[in-house]
């Protein structure tokens, strides 16, 4: 997201004060600081050469996310969705099953490869992926399937901002929601 600069303090596109500094340096090194957020080139922490130490203002006003461990969390739903996707396809029976039957099968087919481009891509630039956490429970009623991959499409795009910005690793994502939205328009349309 753009930011610009106005005297000591540094402003979103959207008119959000960021924070401010001690001078206009100090703020130009602060909105350094955010781009490299952005593109996931700051691992945990600061990097030395960004931000100074001697300047506490900057380390108080700025809290980055750990990039690898929220590549973790996502990619840990899409491998729970796979499971989920073949648990809808194992239970589904009566009118338009075999048309639901097979559209399942198709997520659970493709979302693997999916993952598998997107860590390896991921990992190349920021790292290995450690921390993958499977929660929560299972859905039994087939019936839900719609709703689950509703909710799903509103996960990809409420967490996809916490991601890296780099336009390969976003381009992935969109083929998750491409998959998903696939899946839907067969679920409900195929009979």
């Amino acid at each position: 997201m753009p930011y610009t600069r106005k005297g000591n303090c540094v402003y979103k596109e959207t008119g959000k004060k960021m924070g401010c500094s001690k001078d206009a340096s100090a703020a130009e090194k602060y909105m350094s600081a955010l781009y490299a957020a952005e593109k996931g080139q700051l691992k945990e922490g600061f990097e030395p050469e960004t931000i100074s130490p001697n300047e506490p203002e900057l380390a108080v006003t700025i809290e980055l996310p750990n990039p690898t461990q929220v590549m973790a969390n996502f990619v840990s739903t899409f491998f729970a969705s796979r499971t989920q996707a073949h648990i809808f396809h194992l239970q589904v029976k009566g009118p338009g099953a075999f048309a639901a039957h097979t559209a399942l099968n198709a997520y659970y087919d493709g979302i693997i490869p999916l993952i598998d481009a997107l860590v390896e891509s991921f990992q190349g630039r920021y790292g290995i992926i450690t921390g993958y956490k499977c929660e929560g429970q299972w859905i039994e009623n087939p019936n839900d399937a719609v709703k689950y991959f509703e909710a799903l499409c509103m996960f990809v795009e409420k967490n996809r901002g916490s991601l890296p910005q780099d336009s390969y690793i976003q381009n992935q994502i969109d083929a998750f929601v491409e998959l998903i939205e696939s899946t839907k328009y067969k679920l409900v349309n195929l009979q």
